[in-house]
């Protein structure tokens, strides 16, 4: 409901304001790294990505997930700003404005071809042309009638949510998603928009209905099952240490000289993933 939706991105943009103003940004807002209490409150976590920041630098572009990247990140960006958390935040809200994921693909230049379509920037002079200097731009951009185009764009996307919450709503969506990170909302003007002042107001945060216990999100199931794989592969490492003559019968199975996907010795297992380091 509005109320809710509202009391949810005001919430969201009060936590944000704060990393802001302690000069952090948290490089990795998505729905599963926010928290609700029982009693509606908002909680950020999973700081694991997150850096002090004075100022656009020379930073990774390997944070924040695909889905909820920022286009100037996607093209290869490494001085950026806090604002790409705001992009962040503003696939969050329009996910809840909407119902459902604002960018979702599995790759870099996919993600960015739907940010093109669902933004209607499917021409070159769409785009600032700061942003058409950065790495990735003639990889990732084809014009219009050219093989790897854009689809067409979604022209009804604002004018559904702007007939369905109002002008106000969609034009702090928008400023969130601006594709020129220079002239995107900030987040303590997120927090002074006047769409939080229009009727209806934010309901309070004990006044969120909140889902069933037992519902969860896509993504922590798909992290349950990742987990549940990684658990099966060390036992069944665990049982063929145990078993030596295990690893000559795998690998006359496997056939001589074969090798597993991502290389090893015939008939190894794979190995936990080494932890990644931190992105600076």
């Amino acid at each position: 409901k509005p109320p809710e939706i509202k009391c949810l991105i005001r919430q969201l943009a009060d936590a944000l304001d704060f990393c802001h103003m302690q000069n952090f940004m948290h490089r990795d807002l998505k729905p599963s790294n926010i928290l609700i209490t029982g009693k509606g409150d908002l909680k950020l976590c999973d700081f694991g990505l997150s850096r002090d920041f004075e100022g656009p630098g020379n930073y990774s572009t390997r944070v924040i997930t695909l889905w909820y990247r920022p286009p100037e990140l996607l093209l290869g960006a490494r001085h950026y700003d806090a604002r790409v958390d705001v992009w962040s935040a503003g696939c969050i809200f329009g996910e809840l404005l909407s119902g459902y994921a604002l960018f979702p693909d599995s790759t870099e230049i996919q993600v960015f071809r739907k940010i093109c379509a669902r933004t209607g920037a499917q021409a070159p002079e769409n785009w600032p042309e700061e942003v058409r200097r950065l790495p990735n731009w003639e990889k990732f951009f084809a014009p219009p009638g050219t093989r790897g185009a854009p689809p067409a764009a979604e022209k009804n996307f604002f004018a559904d949510l702007r007939a369905k919450y109002g002008a106000v709503c969609v034009d702090l969506l928008k400023k969130t998603l601006h594709l020129d990170p220079t002239l995107r909302i900030t987040s303590d003007a997120v927090v002074s928009h006047e769409f939080f002042d229009q009727e209806p107001l934010a309901c309070q945060p004990h006044e969120i209905k909140m889902p069933a216990p037992h519902m969860s999100c896509h993504e922590l199931g798909v992290k349950k099952r990742r987990e549940e794989r990684d658990k099966e592969l060390k036992e069944q490492q665990a049982a063929l240490s145990q078993a030596p003559q295990s690893q000559g019968l795998l690998a006359n199975v496997q056939g001589p000289g074969s090798k597993r996907p991502g290389g090893g010795a015939p008939g190894a297992l794979p190995q936990p993933s080494p932890k990644r380091a931190r992105p600076p």
